[in-house]
């Protein structure tokens, strides 16, 4: 988050030695003596809801530690943890760090808007990796703001094919191994505390429970989705053919042409300075509270441009919480749209008395910012992101567990999507697409015209978008219940 390498770099290394330490933690035996010693009597038995429900999982979280394991087993077994920790947070660091970037000239970016051309940084040395010396080169990265415009507008196919391979190739060289790596570690992890795989290991702490409930409804899901996604590959295969006799323009413009939507013309009413407060109007009617931006603390955030909202019970006034919002895109910061916790909301024991934390969450995301010739306009698939992650952020904020434990988002991992998913279908609702709206040169909200047509559209690519989720579900499953596999060569097949 930070904006100085020198902190971002120690706090990785600081991560890695709480990682470390966590480790350690977790497989305390004197403390699982105390927890099975602790079992046994009536005050246990006594124990009622979240107190039960944390002590049981305690119990069940000391056990799949490997504490019922042989000292050497445990050795082991923390040896290998700890390798899995750096493993992951280097894989990590690794994408976020990333300043891939390629060049074209502004005829190779054809298609999107001029103000995107025109907000680019100008390539100081005229030239691609991939080609010869060429002047006027702009530069494009792989973050969000680049990477969609040109996937998604862009006539020229070359352009598309590049874009597209660079951004599904970041740090491939160095984290591909990792993955292998990672994913053998995993299996010997499983394999110690008696789980036939890890996908056992994992799911059994969720809603599923074990990898054949997961692959039964991956599969069933598989075969309804099947024809659909056919039948929409098929569509695109022949506008591909009609573009092609047309010198090779682009072809996968279902909404374009199927529903008449001009995702160019759609995004231009959604400025973000205008969409922010708006939506954060609609969250305030629809969750009964209040927001204040809090300047002193925005001042004290990590980055320039982050702002600090405080949330308030609209009729108690009851402070609930505080959340930050980091919109744009800055050279060392995460790269994806995320809400994470800073603090749950909890009671805690103080000088012998019981007092509440309040929860504290930052949206990190990564959309466009103003450029010297438009403000930041956001597409309408962003505008979902950002419902979507303030989805997490409230479900983070309000809840009203005591543990901190059970918190906000600590829910079963294949729960935790639900609120945000559930909240993000009002931005295909006509009445807050109304609410949201307005055009940056006029100021008029989106005619009704054009929000039927881009409420009808919704269902565009369905059946691909939705087969391609289901493939990341099924290579997941594919990956962590196998043994001596590729990772690379599966995701391939």
């Amino acid at each position: 988050m930070s904006t100085d390498k020198a902190t971002r770099d120690a706090s990785l290394a600081a991560t890695d030695r709480i990682n470390q330490w966590s480790v350690d933690a977790n497989m305390r035996v004197d403390v699982y003596e105390a927890l099975k010693a602790f079992n046994k009597t009536p005050e246990a038995k006594a124990l009622k809801g979240e107190q039960a429900r944390f002590f049981t999982f305690a119990l069940r979280d000391a056990r799949r530690s490997g504490l019922d394991l042989p000292k050497d087993k445990r050795d082991e077994l923390s040896a290998l943890l700890k390798k899995m920790a750096t493993i992951k947070l280097d894989f990590s660091a690794c994408l976020t760090a990333d300043t891939t970037h390629l060049s074209f000239l502004p005829s190779e970016l054809n298609g999107t808007t001029k103000e995107f051309v025109a907000g680019l940084k100008r390539d100081p040395n005229n030239t691609n990796k991939a080609r010869f010396t060429r002047p006027g080169l702009v530069i494009v990265t792989v973050k969000y703001p680049d990477y969609y415009p040109i996937i998604q507008e862009c006539t020229v196919e070359s352009t598309r094919k590049q874009m597209e391979f660079a951004y599904n190739n970041v740090c491939a060289d160095t984290n591909t191994k990792r993955l292998d790596d990672l994913v053998a570690l995993r299996a010997k992890v499983a394999a110690i505390l008696g789980y036939a795989n890890w996908a056992a290991y994992t799911q059994e702490t969720l809603m599923a429970k074990n990898p054949e409930r997961v692959m039964k409804f991956l599969t069933e899901l598989r075969a309804k989705l099947v024809k659909l996604r056919d039948q929409q590959y098929d569509v695109l295969l022949q506008y591909k053919r009609q573009e092609k006799e047309a010198q090779g323009k682009k072809f996968d413009g279902i909404e374009k042409r199927d529903f008449s939507v001009d995702k160019q013309e759609v995004q231009q009413y959604f400025p973000i300075a205008y969409v922010v407060p708006k939506l954060l109007d609609v969250y305030q009617e629809l969750l009964g509270l209040r927001f204040q931006l809090d300047t002193a603390l925005s001042k004290a955030a990590w980055a320039p441009g982050v702002e600090a909202y405080k949330v308030f019970d609209a009729k108690s006034k009851e402070l609930l919480g505080i959340f930050y919002l980091d919109l744009h895109p800055r050279e060392g910061k995460f790269g994806h749209a995320a809400m994470f916790g800073l603090q749950p909301p909890s009671w805690i024991q103080v000088g012998g008395k019981t007092e509440k934390l309040i929860g504290v969450g930052s949206l990190m995301c990564n959309f466009p910012d103003d450029t010297p010739t438009q403000p930041g306009l956001l597409p309408h698939d962003d505008v979902t992101t950002l419902f979507h992650e303030m989805g997490h952020m409230f479900h983070q904020i309000l809840g009203r567990t005591k543990i901190a434990s059970f918190a906000g988002t600590s829910t079963d991992t294949d729960f935790v999507e639900a609120p945000s998913q559930m909240l993000e279908n009002w931005t295909w609702e006509p009445e807050v697409l109304r609410r949201i709206t307005k055009h940056h040169k006029t100021g008029k909200i989106m005619p009704e015209h054009l929000i039927a047509k881009l409420v009808k559209s919704r269902v565009a690519n369905a059946g691909i978008s939705n087969m391609k989720q289901l493939a990341y579900g099924l290579y997941d499953q594919k990956v962590h219940t196998s043994t001596n596999i590729s990772t690379a060569d599966t995701y391939i097949q």
